[in-house]
C-alpha cells in the first residue's frame, strides 16, 4: 500500500491549479490574511489540516518527523513553494518502509490484498461511483495520462518554455 498525501485539507498543487483557471476552492479548506475562511484561491494564506484538531495533530507529528528530526524547515518557516526562488527551502520528506516478514507476519501481503479487496467492495455512499484505496486515483491518473498526455496548465506551460 502507498500513501502519499498532503496533511492539509486539500493539496497546494489543487490550490495552484485553482488560482491558474480562476477556479474557487471547496469552502474550509483555507485562511486568508486576516484568519477568515476563503475559497477565493487568490487571497489564500494559509491551507486548513485535514480532519480538523486530530488532523492538526498528525500534521504536526509529521512536522516534527520531518523538519524538527531531520534539521529541516518545519512550519512557517518552510520557505514558500513560488515566492523566493533565491531562497533554500530545506525540506526533508518522511519515507516509511517496513519488511512484513521481518516481524514475522509471511502472510502480511495476501492479509493486505484481502484488506484492500473488501475496502472496495464495499457499498459506495449515495452520488459516489465506487471506494477506493489508497493509492488508486494516482494508479488511474497515471494510467490515464500514458493515454492522453499530462494535462499543463497553460501559465506552468509559458513557464516552463520561458
Amino acid at each position: 500500500m502507498i500513501l502519499d498525501m498532503a496533511t492539509s485539507a486539500t493539496a497546494f498543487g489543487k490550490l495552484l491549479h485553482a488560482k491558474e483557471t480562476n477556479q474557487p476552492i471547496g469552502e474550509g479548506l483555507a485562511l486568508d490574511a486576516e484568519g477568515h475562511v476563503t475559497t477565493d484561491p487568490h487571497k489564500v494564506e494559509n491551507l486548513l489540516p485535514f480532519g480538523g484538531h486530530k488532523g492538526s495533530g498528525i500534521a504536526l507529528a509529521i512536522d516534527a518527523l520531518t523538519g524538527v528530526l531531520m534539521g529541516a524547515n518545519f512550519s512557517n518557516h518552510i520557505v514558500r513553494m513560488y515566492d523566493d526562488y533565491d531562497k533554500m527551502r530545506k525540506l526533508a520528506s518522511l519515507v516509511i518502509v517496513i519488511n512484513p516478514e521481518k516481524l514475522g507476519n509471511p502472510l502480511f501481503a495476501v492479509t493486505m490484498a484481502a484488506m484492500v479487496s473488501e475496502l472496495r467492495s464495499v457499498t459506495p455512499a449515495p452520488g459516489v461511483e465506487k471506494v477506493l484505496a489508497p493509492n488508486d486515483p494516482q494508479v488511474a491518473y497515471k494510467a490515464k495520462c500514458e493515454k492522453e498526455g499530462i494535462p499543463v496548465a497553460q501559465g506552468v506551460y509559458d513557464y516552463l518554455v520561458s
